[in-house]
């Protein structure tokens, strides 16, 4: 049976929108086309870096086999040769930013280091050393506040985990998704919860000082009951300090492996919501604060912390414990932000190589921030990240009055969640019982989408 709960976020839970990863979102930016304006871009970006803090995002994009349920940028590939030839790829790709770096004498205050895919562990341990010391020069590695990897349990020995801790990893992230039976078979992802248990020991927990879940809901064969159960068994049997609770998105028409998942055996329309927020009233309950719409930490962590004080930041990796301002992304697929120029790598294999090969950084789509751009980025993220708009920051940043740059959103909002805002002379906030609707209520601020109709359901 469902709690009884308010109709509008049930509703609101539904709704289709961005995830807000960037401002603009990717649909609006601009195809790559004449790369000496885009390089002219970046270099003008690089000389704002070391004024702000950075993160750094590195994908490497092979799988062992594919998850039905992905919708990242995945190659299906054991053979070393291949990734090898990745690998030399992307040490060039990094090394064509640093020699940018050090000829304008430009030192940068990397903050936090993510590296994802697709699935790390392609990479051999000594790639791994090669790339840390590729980053070296950029990166003081002792001052880094985040060096997150992703894990597949799957392919992952505790013997791995000891190399990560031993060079420096301080935060690993699984991709847990379900741990019902029948959902797993469905996604091509068999991944019993006594192998978790068998890589996760006491021992190697405590090589890393956060340990982070990731969670999808929305998965085939899941109820509410099974979601409930996996819910309670991350909880009871692991407590890990972050979890993150993503809505699976089915977009069979992007994704054409996704076409192996069963659709009518996904959870129904009426329940979708009620799986994800009685999943975040368990976890909430359960001593986790709440980051954003759809991850939790738990008190120690730097993310609850950085909740406490709203100063959680937003990035293409999710949620970030400061205000990350700039990040540099490098592999296939991967998209950064250097200063106010956004830019997207290309995501075919042959095409980044070729890119690379004729000295040119690998760029498929751009986007150059305007300053109204900026200023509806910083609301926007604000608003879903910390849930709570201080008005004095943009007099002080921008010179503008919110009241009045804001008026018709301001009103467009009180119309329609006024009960989940609070309104003060100076700032707004939006309620514990409105975090759900935050990206609903944000998208009033967003110039450019308002309008499009998004394929995708969050929160």
């Amino acid at each position: 049976m469902n709690k009884i709960r308010d109709e509008d976020v049930v509703n609101g839970i539904l709704a289709k929108g961005p995830y807000y990863t960037s401002y603009p979102t990717l649909n609006m930016w601009m195809k790559s086309d004449d790369y000496s304006k885009e390089r002219g871009l970046l270099l003008e970006g690089l000389n704002g870096l070391p004024q702000q803090d950075v993160s750094i995002y590195i994908h490497i994009p092979f799988c062992t086999k594919i998850c039905w349920y992905c919708i990242c940028n995945v190659k299906i590939s054991k053979n070393r040769d291949k990734i090898n030839l990745f690998f030399q790829h992307l040490i060039k790709e990094i090394e064509m930013i640093k020699s940018l770096l050090i000829d304008k004498d430009i030192s940068i205050n990397v903050r936090e280091l993510h590296i994802g895919g697709g699935t790390p562990a392609s990479i051999s341990n000594s790639q791994f050393n090669t790339l840390i010391d590729c980053l070296s020069q950029i990166i003081e590695f002792e001052k880094l506040d985040d060096f997150a990897v992703e894990i597949d349990p799957r392919v992952t020995t505790p013997d791995l985990l000891r190399f990560y801790a031993s060079v420096g990893v301080d935060r690993i992230s699984l991709g847990i998704q379900d741990f019902n039976n029948e959902t797993q078979e469905e996604i091509n992802r068999i991944q019993p919860i006594n192998s978790v248990k068998k890589l996760l020991s006491n021992e190697v927990r405590s090589l890393f000082k956060s340990i982070n879940f990731d969670l999808l809901y929305g998965l085939p064969n899941q109820t509410i009951e099974t979601f409930n159960n996996t819910i309670h068994q991350v909880v009871s049997t692991f407590k890990p300090n972050r979890i993150a609770l993503l809505k699976y998105a089915h977009v069979p028409d992007i994704r054409s492996h996704m076409k192996l998942i069963n659709s009518d055996h996904l959870p129904s329309k009426s329940d979708l919501p009620h799986i994800f927020l009685n999943a975040v009233d368990y976890l909430c309950e359960h001593g986790y604060a709440r980051i954003g719409i759809d991850n939790f930490a738990l008190s120690g962590d730097s993310l609850y912390a950085a909740n406490k004080n709203k100063t959680i930041g937003r990035d293409f990796n999710g949620w970030t414990s400061r205000k990350i301002n700039s990040s540099l992304a490098f592999g296939p697929s991967s998209t950064g932000l250097i200063d106010g120029f956004y830019y997207k790598n290309v995501t075919n294999l042959d095409k980044y190589y070729g890119l690379i090969d004729s000295g040119k950084l690998p760029f498929e789509s751009y986007y150059s921030l305007t300053t109204s751009d900026k200023i509806r980025k910083h609301i926007i993220f604000d608003l879903i990240s910390n849930n709570f708009v201080d008005y004095k920051e943009y007099e002080a940043l921008y010179g503008i009055q919110i009241s009045i740059y804001f008026a018709k959103e301001l009103q467009i909002i009180k119309s329609q969640y006024n009960k989940f805002i609070t309104f003060s002379k100076g700032s707004l906030k939006i309620n514990n019982s409105g975090v759900s609707l935050s990206r609903n209520i944000a998208l009033t601020f967003d110039a450019y989408n308002r309008d499009v109709e998004y394929s995708i359901v969050g929160p």
